[in-house]
């Protein structure tokens, strides 16, 4: 038997295989093609704890702490928070956690938030 018969039987099933997996998995309501429909709500991010550490004629040592939740069905990744200390309307410190991603070799900075149910 001719070996190019039975690579093109082979495609031909692969292929209907495919066809057949595309069109009933999209169909079906939260099927592996079907877009995610759910609402993603935004993380809640607030102020913890604040502790002064140590004070100096020249600085001062601050500890913060931040409390994340995460409302949504599925975790998150946090990569980055920004913030700023303000003490009488003027600006002390501005400090961030995490990094930005900037490229391919820069290794993940980044924390997983787990769901709060």
């Amino acid at each position: 038997m001719n070996p190019r018969i039975i690579v093109g039987a082979a495609a031909s099933v692969l292929i209907a295989i495919l066809v057949v997996f595309w069109l009933f998995a999209s169909d079906v309501e939260g099927g592996f093609f079907a877009p995610s429909t759910q609402e993603v709500l935004p993380l809640e991010i607030e102020l913890f704890d604040f502790s002064v550490l140590e004070i100096t004629e020249k600085q001062a040592t601050l500890e913060i702490k931040f409390k994340v939740s995460n409302p949504n069905f599925k975790s998150v990744m946090l990569q980055h928070i920004k913030y700023s200390v303000y003490h009488d309307d003027v600006r002390i410190t501005a400090g961030e956690l995490g990094s930005s991603p900037e490229g391919f070799l820069s290794s993940p900075n980044y924390f997983i938030i787990l769901t709060c149910f």
